[in-house]
């Protein structure tokens, strides 16, 4: 990846500032292969030519401003299932009644995705099995919820251990989610059953001693690799 002092990004990478950012290809010398570039320009919505981002690989919002959420969504919608890692940090999104239209859009349109790093809010959990079952080629994720409203997701992790990415290596729930013990062994217990690669990194909140005596339990056989992170 290379980022040009006139904030191009190439290699199939969009990183965005809050400004207006429109695509266009480019033809790399020397070969005939053709990637896209991003340039931003103010303000805080994407454009695109014609062509549209149809080889975009990666979508990386690194930074902790402002953004329309829309925007995205559009993007995800048109890439035509070429992304493969998408890591959105948008603490201030303009629109944040969109948040579950962009999880939704991310389960439903990216079928190659191998990493996410993404707030998921309350009302998207009943969705996350569906990430899992959608997305077969994820091996890193990172989901976050709302800091300030503890929720107990349980019937999802339930859910969802039926169904763990084989090559599944690193994973991080929202510190502020709470699961029962029965859930996060029977979770645990299909990890070890059906991962690739083992030990799996696995970060999680402030629990329950009860929880993190599983952890170590499934730690000294091999299956994960715990690490505990605070708000």
């Amino acid at each position: 990846m290379s980022l040009t002092p006139q904030g191009q990004i190439q290699n199939s990478v969009l990183i965005t500032n809050p400004r207006f950012i429109s695509f266009r290809a480019i033809q790399h010398q020397g070969n005939n292969r053709q990637t896209n570039t991003f340039v931003t320009q103010p303000p805080r919505q994407i454009l695109f030519t014609n062509s549209g981002p149809t080889k975009l690989r990666k979508l990386m919002i690194t930074y902790h401003l402002s953004h329309y959420i829309q925007s995205f969504v559009s993007l995800i919608q048109i890439t035509k299932g070429t992304l493969e890692i998408i890591k959105l940090d948008i603490t201030n999104a303009l629109d944040p009644h969109i948040h579950p239209t962009l999880f939704s859009t991310i389960v439903n349109n990216c079928p190659n995705l191998t990493f996410i790093h993404l707030y998921i809010p309350n009302e998207s959990l009943l969705e996350l099995s569906q990430l899992f079952r959608k997305c077969l080629k994820l091996e890193e994720i990172h989901l976050f919820g709302d800091q300030n409203n503890s929720i107990d997701i349980s019937p999802f992790l339930e859910e969802m251990s039926t169904i763990v990415p084989i090559g599944l290596r690193k994973l991080e729930f929202g510190i502020s989610w709470n699961y029962s013990v029965d859930a996060i062994r029977s979770f645990l217990g299909s990890c070890m059953i059906r991962l690739k690669f083992k030990p799996c990194k696995f970060y999680y909140g402030d629990l329950s001693d009860e929880i993190d005596n599983i952890f170590q339990f499934y730690q000294l056989i091999g299956v994960i690799q715990p690490e505990r992170r605070f708000s």
